[in-house]
């Protein structure tokens, strides 16, 4: 599993997607952009993308207040 950011201009915060591919992300990206239209993102503003290779056991992210970590291919409870 890796972590795709795209960044768009102008706007300081990526979106972030979790997927095994690239194309898998692109599609992804998307079906959400349309939603995030109001926000400023357009994919005709795509300026660049990163991607991350989800280490095991280190890893972290935190969703609801709720903090996880990336163990056995999934995200556990810390």
């Amino acid at each position: 599993m890796k972590i795709y950011r795209f960044y768009f201009t102008d706007i300081d915060k990526p979106i972030a997607i979790e997927s095994m591919t690239k194309y898998n992300a692109r599609i992804k990206l998307q079906e959400i952009i349309l939603n995030l239209e109001s926000k400023g993102y357009f994919l005709e503003n795509l300026c660049r993308e990163s991607v991350e290779e989800m280490l095991e056991g280190v890893t972290e992210k935190t969703i609801n207040g709720q903090k996880l970590i990336w163990q056995n291919n999934q995200w556990t409870k810390k």
